[in-house]
């Protein structure tokens, strides 16, 4: 739905996978402007970081895992941080996920909860600052 509205002009901007434009960059339809994370992308090297562009604070790192209830045992919390570990490290998951753009690097189960707990407090911050409302 993204690609589709700023295809029709509906959008103004988009945050999107690499794998995901090419063929609009290729048509013209769209224009990459910055990068959002910390570094420049190995498919688009010449397009600038945010922080390139003056906007550092605007700098994001996304960022997927895996959550499992509060209270779940630590012995089933081990096994599927081991099983995550195992997965990432294989090649079939480490070339799918560099062509969605993503780089691939695990985080032990309490280090992931502060990467949580962080964004939760950046982004109640952005959202209270910013008086964006839940409709």
């Amino acid at each position: 739905m993204a690609a589709s509205s700023t295809l029709r002009h509906g959008a103004t901007y988009r945050c999107s996978q690499p794998c995901n434009v090419p063929p609009c960059i290729e048509t013209g339809s769209i224009r990459i402007i910055a990068a959002i994370n910390d570094g420049r992308s190995k498919y688009f090297p010449d397009v600038p970081t945010m922080a390139k562009r003056g906007f550092a604070e605007a700098q994001l790192t996304p960022w997927f895992g895996i959550v499992v209830p509060a209270g779940t045992a630590p012995l089933i919390v081990d096994r599927i941080s081991k099983a995550r570990e195992v997965a990432l490290a294989t090649a079939d998951v480490q070339q799918k996920l560099d062509i969605a753009g993503c780089k691939p690097k695990g985080a032990p189960p309490a280090q992931f909860a502060d990467i949580i707990k962080a964004d939760v407090t950046l982004w109640t911050k952005v959202v209270k600052d910013a008086g964006i409302a839940a409709d």
